[in-house]
């Protein structure tokens, strides 16, 4: 069995930087053997600034004029090293499935989200890349991963984001084809012989910066490999080392996926009464790149989870998301995670003139929906039912344990028109305004603006509606449907 020191001394003599390691769980999505046996250790290997690139300058790849040398060779040393040991290799550049390797060095080592999409490093910034993986039978000795938080959060200024000279980077979205066009174009030379001027913009790890050979193949490479303005949900296409921009991630809340979109109004299960909420949510129209690295791509992908709630007293009801789940605009459904909640509301808020009540929400996140494998959500709810007209508002303050002024401000709202004790139409407008500390611009705050119909039958209730986006950081078209019973 190999430690983790010989596997560096290898790769340093193959041409390759050893990244970091871990010990692959469920989530992951670590691939096994092909005899079912399980990946016990995954080691990352790539490519730390100018170092690795003269031996692969020096590679038959690179000399024999073929199409993708650098993937070929990447597998080629990378197979090598690991036939040695009994490992499987695994490459961004293969795929189908593409493998989430952003998710992976997020696990194996210190490195984090940045405004580019791109994984920045405390030490080598975004000069760095994942060239292949092998995955081991043996549980192999690693040390703890580096500590040390993303250096964006202590940025002043930020300049990645205002760096690029056709604004390519929109909120919520990376514009491949304005940068691509620009890139092509005499007044983009720099860019293709430089590299990305966003890029380049980063104060961090400029000792690290690519040397012109290497960010010129890179950007070539960028411009030889046509792909849309958008990229699969968590995986890497080839050309993602040299620039993926998948949204706006400055507030480092990465403004991930929701399961629920429903506006509380106060009401809940009477005591002893154990109901049953199916929520679904589909997105026909919207944003096409993930909001974070290894994240959901919302366009044309279906989230859902049933809530399993119990009225405990006339005040306060008990409740349970599970499983939350996607299915993805590619085809894969993935287990995204857990909730528990705490009700708390004015007995019999229906009939009260003024209602008020708050809920507490705690949740076991999976990598691809939320960066952050905790989180809470606080959502106070006011509201006044006035003869058919109801109006409620909910406040809601969205928690990933960052500290108070990283609390996410993500009100919703809503005023219905009851036509009868059965029937109400209903605008419900969902915002996510950003941090406490200091709110996003409003071109990249999330606004979506929803039609509503409410059905309150026997044994089902239903409600439905459709929502549109209201800035361009927002998904274009919505709809929801949820359906409601009580199980005893």
């Amino acid at each position: 069995m190999p430690t983790l020191d010989t596997l560096a001394t290898e790769a340093v003599a193959s041409g390759l930087a050893l990244r970091g390691a871990f010990h692959p769980e469920a989530q992951d999505e670590v691939p096994g053997f092909p005899d079912g046996a399980p990946a016990q250790t995954l080691v990352l290997f790539g490519f730390v600034g100018r170092a690795q690139w003269p031996v692969f300058a020096a590679s038959p790849e690179y000399a024999d004029g073929r199409a993708d040398p650098l993937d070929r060779w990447s597998q080629r040393v990378i197979g090598e090293l690991g036939a040695r040991h009994d490992a499987i290799g695994w490459y961004p550049s293969m795929g189908p499935p593409w493998r989430p390797f952003q998710r992976w060095g997020m696990r194996a080592e210190a490195v984090h989200p940045s405004p580019l999409g791109l994984l920045i490093h405390p030490d080598y910034g975004l000069w760095h890349a994942y060239r292949g993986a092998l995955g081991f039978r043996d549980r192999l000795a690693l040390p703890a991963v580096d500590p040390r938080t993303s250096p964006c959060e202590t940025c002043a200024g930020r300049p990645c984001l205002s760096a690029c000279p056709v604004g390519a980077l929109r909120a919520g979205a990376y514009e491949r084809s304005i940068c691509a066009a620009h890139v092509a174009s005499e007044a983009g030379r720099d860019c293709l012989a430089l590299s990305c001027r966003a890029r380049r913009s980063c104060p961090v790890g400029e000792a690290y910066r690519y040397g012109g050979a290497q960010s010129a193949f890179h950007m070539s490479a960028f411009l030889a490999h046509p792909q849309p303005d958008r990229a699969p949900s968590g995986r890497l296409s080839r050309w993602t080392p040299v620039l993926v921009v998948i949204g706006f991630l400055c507030s480092l809340r990465a403004l991930p996926q929701t399961d629920e979109i429903q506006v509380y109004t106060g009401e809940i299960a009477a005591p002893g009464v154990f109901n049953l909420t199916l929520h679904d949510n589909y997105t026909p129209d919207g944003r096409t790149t993930a909001t974070f690295p290894g994240g959901i791509v919302p366009n044309h992908t279906l989230n859902g989870v049933p809530e399993w709630s119990y009225g405990v007293t006339p005040w306060f009801e008990a409740g349970l998301y599970l499983p939350l789940y996607s299915l993805t605009g590619n085809g894969r459904l993935d287990y995204d995670g857990l909730k528990v909640r705490t009700l708390f509301v004015l007995p019999d808020s229906a009939n009260q003139t003024f209602f008020y009540g708050v809920n507490f929400e705690f949740s076991r996140n999976a990598a691809h929906w939320d960066p952050s494998r905790y989180t809470q959500e606080i959502r106070p709810i006011i509201g006044w039912h006035l003869g058919p007209v109801d109006l409620i508002v909910n406040p809601i303050l969205d928690n990933s344990w960052k500290g108070f002024s990283r609390l996410d401000f993500a009100p919703e709202s809503r005023a219905a028109y009851n036509f009868s004790k059965t029937w109400a139409l209903a605008l419900e407008e969902y915002d996510d305004l950003g941090p406490l500390r200091g709110f996003l611009p409003e071109s990249q705050q999330q606004h979506q603006l929803f039609g509503v119909f409410d059905f309150s039958g026997k044994p089902w209730s239903i409600e439905g509606g459709v929502g549109v986006g209201l800035t361009s950081a927002s998904d274009r078209l919505v709809m929801k449907l949820i359906l409601s019973r009580d199980l005893n």
